[in-house]
């Protein structure tokens, strides 16, 4: 599982910055995930990973969350942008080595899932 890093977060509204702040506790600390806005239609057709983004925060304390459906953080080093391919993998750590390679040959995923699905098979070989 992908460890959740808890920090204050400052938003974008417009052209005004915000600092979150739980509605129901009042916590100012978060980790970030995105979601995807499933619909109908893409499931249908089995592309559930075309789907849009939202942007969540998840407040430490209580697990309230916000959502949003275009990023919204200022980013403290604009230079620091986020790898999908680290993303994926992360989150691909926990999985089964069945379910990795299901990934890997199936159609329904794109090349930097693929991509990410054997990095940790290959990890996994390597610490053996």
């Amino acid at each position: 599982m992908k460890e959740k890093i808890f920090s204050k977060r400052i938003i974008y509204v417009g052209e005004q910055e915000i600092q979150l702040k739980c509605p129901v506790c009042g916590c100012e600390e978060f980790y970030d995930r995105a979601t995807l806005l499933n619909t109908a239609g893409m499931t249908y057709l089995g592309l559930d990973w075309a789907n849009d983004e939202a942007t969540n925060y998840v407040c430490r304390d209580c697990s309230y969350i916000f959502w949003f459906e275009s990023p919204r953080e200022k980013l403290e080093n604009p230079e620091e942008k986020r790898d999908p391919l680290k993303e994926l993998e992360a989150d691909f750590t926990d999985m089964s080595e069945k379910r990795l390679r299901k990934i890997i040959e199936s159609d329904k995923y794109n090349d930097t899932a693929k991509k990410a699905a054997r990095n940790v098979l290959a990890k996994r070989r390597t610490e053996i």
